[in-house]
């Protein structure tokens, strides 16, 4: 999403300045309007001052249409696309719902707890949604691999290094956007799908690794990034570790939630994952309350009252 955005913003900056000069001609001919009754301007003086005013202005209004035509049409066109991804029924999504089913209910989960989170501040909410249910397409290879797809079976027969396990993990990302790409999947998704995990560190395998070997680098457990460079990228990356945190609860007790999620927050804060987001302190903070509330709603079964 990045660079486009930026290329989109800037176009429409375009626009709105085009836009004033148009509005402070107009208020220029209307002036000269004035000006013309109270001076009593000749005739050839006042058809000279209220041409170029004209002029001017419908070389700018020539020049906004011409501007905007193109951003209208590529708004629609990336809106359909979005649209017709807003669709469970896609391929792609039958395909993560029957090869990687855990991975499939986390999407969904992820998507309404970014989504509501989304609208909580203004963000793209539809972006939002739509990315989330893709988020985690790269798990189609090997789901087995990832816990949330795991059987008894399967935790019993997959044995391998901690460094080993991190590098699988780390892997789905580029192979979702390699996936993203190849089924044509918007820029915007895929930019999201790239930094939904940043640079952060894989950290349970990271400190079984350490303990085994204090040599261990940290680097080789960290994900490539980019960091997340939008506030619909951030608000993706904290929706999809709170959900993973609280999913992971061996059991939830009253307070479980919202330490989970705080300190998910508060973890990407310290590692600076947030900081190109453009997401303000006050905006993270509505993201953790909406966030919050909407894992009470999922959980609320599973919350044990104390």
């Amino acid at each position: 999403m990045g660079d486009l955005m930026v290329k989109k913003n800037s176009s429409f900056y375009f626009l709105y300045v085009i836009i004033i000069i148009t509005l402070f001609l107009w208020l220029i001919f209307s002036a000269t309007e004035i000006i013309e009754k109270n001076l009593n301007l000749s005739t050839s003086v006042s058809i000279v001052a209220n041409f170029i005013p004209a002029i001017f202005s419908a070389v700018a209004i020539i020049l906004a249409f011409s501007i905007a035509t193109p951003l209208v049409n590529e708004f629609l066109v990336t809106l359909r696309r979005l649209l017709r991804l807003d669709n469970l029924s896609n391929p792609l999504l039958l395909k993560l719902s029957l090869s990687a089913p855990g991975t499939y209910h986390h999407s969904i989960n992820v998507s309404n707890l970014g989504q509501k989170a989304a609208k909580a501040i203004g963000a793209d909410s539809l972006l939002i949604r739509v990315a989330a249910y893709y988020h985690d397409i790269g798990k189609l290879e090997n789901p087995e691999f990832y816990i949330e797809n795991q059987t008894e079976e399967d935790r019993k027969t997959i044995v391998k290094t901690p460094k080993q396990s991190a590098k699988i993990i780390i892997s789905h990302v580029q192979k979702g956007l390699k996936t993203a790409r190849a089924n044509n999947l918007t820029d915007d998704i895929c930019d999201l799908i790239a930094e939904h995990h940043g640079t952060m560190l894989v950290g349970y395998f990271f400190e079984i690794a350490k303990n085994e070997d204090g040599a261990t680098l940290r680097d080789d457990f960290r994900y490539p990034g980019p960091k997340p460079s939008s506030k619909e990228a951030g608000i993706l990356m904290i929706a999809d570790s709170a959900e993973a945190g609280v999913r992971s609860l061996s059991e939830i007790k009253n307070g479980d939630i919202e330490k989970t999620v705080i300190q998910v927050i508060t973890e990407r804060i310290n590692e600076g994952q947030l900081e190109n987001s453009g997401l303000s302190e006050k905006e993270i903070k509505k993201i953790e309350l909406s966030i919050i509330d909407t894992l009470k709603v999922v959980y609320h079964r599973r919350i044990i009252k104390q």
